[in-house]
C-alpha cells in the first residue's frame, strides 16, 4: 500500500529514487527525516505539510492528513523510511 500511495501522490515531486525534482528540499535520499526510524518528523510533515523559505528558494508540500487514513499514512511512511 505504501508504494502505491508513494507512486500516486509523492513520486512526481520526490522522484522514484528519492532524489527530488524541483529543489534539493524535495530530496528524500539521505534526508534526516526519512532516515529517522521513529518517523516522527515524517509523520508530522505528511499530516500538516511543510512550507520552508530559504533565501530565494521556497519549498512547499501540501498536507495529506485529511486525504489519507492513518493506516495509509503509516504505510507510505514505512515505505519511505
Amino acid at each position: 500500500m505504501g508504494r502505491r500511495i508513494f507512486e500516486g501522490a509523492c513520486a512526481s515531486c520526490h522522484q522514484w529514487n528519492g532524489n527530488g525534482q524541483q529543489t534539493s528540499y524535495a530530496a528524500l535520499a539521505g534526508s534526516q527525516t526519512v532516515n529517522d526510524p521513529t518517523g516522527t518528523n515524517l509523520i508530522q510533515i505528511l499530516l500538516t505539510g511543510a512550507d520552508l523559505a530559504s533565501g530565494k528558494v521556497r519549498a512547499y508540500m501540501p498536507p495529506f492528513g485529511k486525504a489519507y487514513s492513518a493506516e495509509e499514512l503509516a504505510a507510505v511512511s514505512n515505505y519511505v523510511i
